[in-house]
């Protein structure tokens, strides 16, 4: 069973939707994806390799795009639901070198010196990564140096064959676990990669990265509070965006940066990664907005303010004088 089209949906000029049709004409389901992973089929990891590698050409990129890869949520009720997943350009991403410092401890522990998968700090997810590899492991090739997986983009491009199976294998076996110890509840698949800088797979039981809001939900959960509904890519692309929308951008943003603060769930360091982000897209928010930190919440009148502060020193003055003026004829008087 393989499928002979890619279905693609260009949402905006940030993010395209893919499904896949089979040789019958029906779609591809979410359990028959993990299944095809789990079989390390070559022929489906091929053309799913193609795939990924043809992205930057969907998103009309004039070099390689870096994006966040995120699937439609799934549960064990649902896993006959079409299969799809969203490309959403990162430009963080593209200007992000690699650092897998924060897994090292992780490496050593591969079964096959390929790939290799643990809880995240949180234990609520589940991370799939490579392993890191050196371009002298390519057939003739001389070059010592280590590969750059930082994101999917990179390691389709870069990884061998047998490394690019491998791993796909482990995210479908690590799927079906999580699925199956799920008791029924959602899960998501999905890259991100801002937090470590390096490629891996999150299986997590909450959308905690999704930037596309449809799959923020399954049926009528609703996990995250919906950013506004604005044309476009809401972290990037800001042209069509008006005054008021990049206002109450800016502000549910320093909300979420005070409820970040407050979070006792996220270590130290997803905590500061997550409002280091936050932080960068303030900053360009209020770049466009033409205003600084005070002016998005309830501005001070200052320029109120000056009459009254003038006035008083002033009169604070006057009254200096005239106490030391007292004081001198008192003096004047003893005389």
């Amino acid at each position: 069973m393989t499928y002979t089209t890619v279905i693609k949906n260009k949402i905006n000029n940030n993010k395209v939707k893919y499904q896949f049709a089979k040789q019958d004409g029906s779609k591809l389901t979410y359990a028959e994806f993990i299944n095809l992973l789990r079989n390390r089929d070559n022929e489906f990891l091929k053309n799913w390799r193609q795939v990924i590698n043809r992205v930057s050409t969907d998103l009309d990129a004039r070099e390689i795009a870096h994006f966040f890869w995120e699937c439609i949520p799934v549960s064990n009720s649902t896993l006959n639901k079409e299969f799809e997943f969203v490309a959403v350009n990162s430009p963080e991403l593209k200007n992000m070198r690699q650092d897998y410092s924060s897994f090292q401890e992780h490496f050593g522990k591969s079964r096959d010196g390929y790939v290799v998968s643990f809880p995240n700090l949180s234990r609520d997810a589940t991370l799939v990564t490579p392993i890191p590899s050196r371009e002298s492991d390519a057939p003739c090739s001389y070059d010592d140096r280590i590969m750059d997986y930082k994101d999917i983009s990179n390691f389709a491009d870069s990884a061998l064959v047998c490394q690019w199976n491998s791993f796909w294998q482990e995210v479908g076996n690590k799927m079906t676990e999580s699925l199956s110890n799920s008791g029924g509840a959602t899960r998501w698949m999905s890259t991100h990669g801002l937090a470590v800088k390096y490629f891996h797979v999150r299986i997590c039981d909450k959308p905690k990265y999704y930037e596309h809001q449809e799959y923020l939900r399954e049926g009528d959960i609703q996990y995250r509070p919906e950013r506004p509904q604005i044309p476009g890519n809401f972290q990037d692309n800001y042209n069509n965006w008006t005054r008021e929308q990049l206002i109450s951008e800016i502000n549910r943003l320093k909300t979420e940066n005070e409820q970040l603060r407050d979070n006792q769930t996220l270590t130290s360091s997803e905590r500061q990664n997550r409002l280091q982000w936050n932080q960068r897209k303030l900053e360009k928010l209020e770049s466009i907005v033409g205003v600084d930190n005070s002016n998005t919440q309830q501005p001070t009148n200052n320029s109120s303010l000056t009459p009254w502060l003038i006035g008083g020193a002033v009169l604070s003055v006057i009254g200096l004088v005239g106490v030391l003026i007292y004081k001198k004829s008192k003096q004047n008087k003893r005389k």
